[in-house]
């Protein structure tokens, strides 16, 4: 009887504490943006030796549905890994041909408004008139946007 009941204590705590443990994840898991209805923004892409840049007014108002809708409207290919949960993102590891890692220690990074972004592209809302720019960079952080 004692060890129904040691078990019983184990098995409710054991549930408790996953309770606990994805309502703790659930609260720092970012949700999906609500993007406006429509905006006027400019992006420019620097790569070693190129540049894109793209103005429009869309409705695809986050700074990664953007960079998909310039790669179709502009015809150059974007890959990148999405990630799940928790998330919930993607990370560009390629633009028009230039792949993380072809230079060493050099990835994608993009800024806001002369800004280093703080959210995964996926997550990043803009609005009317943002400027968005993406380099093939070394880490540096808020240096790469000055």
């Amino acid at each position: 009887m004692r060890e129904r009941t040691q078990a019983a204590v184990f098995a409710a705590a054991w549930l408790a504490s996953m309770v606990v443990v994805l309502a703790a994840v659930g609260a720092v898991v970012p949700a999906r943006p609500i993007v406006p209805s429509e905006v006027r923004v400019t992006m420019v892409i620097e790569g070693p030796g190129w540049t894109i840049e793209y103005d429009a007014s869309t409705t695809n108002g986050t700074a990664f549905l953007l960079m998909e809708e310039a790669s179709v409207n502009l015809g150059f290919d974007v890959d990148y890994v999405e990630y799940g949960w928790p998330l919930d993102d993607v990370f560009i590891t390629s633009i028009n041909g230039t792949r993380s890692g072809d230079i060493s220690g050099y990835d994608w990074h993009y800024c806001v408004n002369g800004r280093y972004a703080t959210l995964g592209a996926l997550h990043q809302v803009l609005g009317d008139g943002d400027v968005v720019l993406w380099m093939y960079a070394p880490q540096g952080g808020s240096e790469l946007c000055r």
